[in-house]
C-alpha cells in the first residue's frame, strides 16, 4: 500500500513538476517573443530618425520623401507644398535628438495582420525645441506597399498643436479642412456612441448639429434631409473610427478629396469626402464591397444601405 502511495505521490509531484516547467517555458517565450518586438520597433524608429534627420539637415527632399512607405509616396499628391512646410517649421541647425518613445499594437486576422508603430521624437535645432510624430506599419497583410512610414507632422514646441488622425504623407495646413472634419466627426460619433452602446439604434440620442454642420458648405446642408444626416451621425456612433484602415487626399482641378479604406459589419469598402475651395464639405460617401469610389456626389449618399 505504502509503494502504491508513494508511487501516486511521486507521479502528482511528477505531473505539478512538468506542468511548472512548461508554465515557466511558456512565459518565458512569451517575455522572448515580446523582447524581440520591442527590439524591432525600437530598431525601425531609430532607423527612420537617423534617416530622416539626415534629409532634413541637408534640407534633402528627395531623402525626406524616400523616408516614406511606397503607399504613402504614391498616394500624397502634396509633397512640394508640404516639404515646403517642413522648412517654414524648422529653420535649419544640427539637431540633437533629447528624447523620444513609441507604442504598438498588432492586429491580428487571416491574411489582414496588421503591426502599427506609434512614435514621437523630440530634439533641439539652433536654439529651438521641436517635436516629430509618424505612424509606420511594420506589417500590413493587404497591402504590403504599407509597410514603412505612413505619416509625420513636424511642430516647434509650445507654438503648434500636434494633429491627431493620421493622413498619409506630411501635415501641412493645406490637410486641415479634412483633417479638421474627419476628426470631428470621429471624436461625436466616438463620444455619443461610447456613451449609449447598449442601446438600440431607435433608442440612441443624436449629438445636436450645431456641433457638425459648420463642416458642411452651408447650401449644401441645407438641402440634406433629416434621415440623411441620421444616417451619417449613427454611422460614426456605430463605427467610432476602429476601422480607417488608410486615409490620403487627392487634390483635383474641381475640389480636394479624402479617400479611405474601411472594415464596416465584416465588409471592406471606401469612405469619401470632398470639399470646396473654403474646406467645406460637399459630399461625404461610403460604399462597401468596392476598391474605389468613381465619383463622390453632393450630399449624404451610401449610409443608409449599410446602416
Amino acid at each position: 500500500m505504502r509503494t502504491r502511495r508513494g508511487s501516486l505521490a511521486f507521479l502528482i509531484l511528477l505531473s505539478i513538476a512538468i506542468a511548472l516547467t512548461s508554465c515557466a517555458q511558456l512565459q518565458k517565450m512569451r517575455e522572448d517573443m515580446l523582447s524581440n518586438d520591442v527590439q524591432k520597433e525600437k530598431e525601425a524608429m531609430y532607423a527612420f530618425e537617423d534617416d530622416f534627420f539626415q534629409a532634413l539637415e541637408k534640407e534633402d527632399r528627395k531623402g525626406i520623401k524616400n523616408c516614406f512607405s511606397k503607399f504613402s509616396k504614391a498616394h500624397a499628391d502634396d509633397w512640394d507644398e508640404a516639404i515646403d512646410y517642413l522648412f517654414t517649421v524648422y529653420t535649419g541647425g544640427k539637431i540633437k535628438k533629447t528624447k523620444d518613445s513609441n507604442s504598438s499594437y498588432k492586429t491580428i486576422e487571416k491574411k489582414k495582420n496588421s503591426w502599427t508603430v506609434s512614435a514621437y521624437c523630440q530634439f533641439t535645432a539652433d536654439g529651438k525645441e521641436y517635436q516629430i510624430n509618424w505612424t509606420q506599419y511594420l506589417t500590413f497583410d493587404e497591402d504590403p506597399d504599407m509597410i514603412g512610414v505612413y505619416s509625420l507632422s513636424l511642430v516647434e514646441r509650445g507654438e503648434q498643436e500636434i494633429p491627431d488622425f493620421s493622413i498619409a504623407g506630411i501635415f501641412w495646413p493645406g490637410k486641415e479642412p479634412a483633417l479638421h472634419a474627419i476628426s470631428t466627426l470621429h471624436s461625436i460619433g466616438y463620444e455619443s456612441g461610447k456613451t449609449q452602446q447598449n442601446k438600440v439604434r431607435a433608442d440612441r440620442t443624436l449629438p445636436d448639429e450645431s456641433s457638425w454642420k459648420d463642416l458642411f458648405d452651408d447650401q449644401i446642408f441645407a438641402s440634406l434631409d433629416q434621415s440623411s444626416k441620421n444616417d451619417l451621425i449613427l454611422f460614426f456612433m456605430n463605427y467610432q473610427g476602429q476601422h480607417f484602415k488608410q486615409l490620403w487626399i487627392e487634390e483635383r482641378s474641381d475640389a480636394q478629396y479624402l479617400y479611405s479604406t474601411l472594415h464596416y459589419t465584416m465588409k471592406d469598402g471606401v469612405f469619401g469626402m470632398k470639399f470646396n475651395e473654403d474646406g467645406k464639405i460637399t459630399g461625404i460617401t461610403m460604399k462597401l464591397g468596392v476598391d474605389e469610389l468613381n465619383e463622390i456626389p453632393d450630399g449624404i449618399t451610401g449610409f443608409e444601405e449599410e446602416l
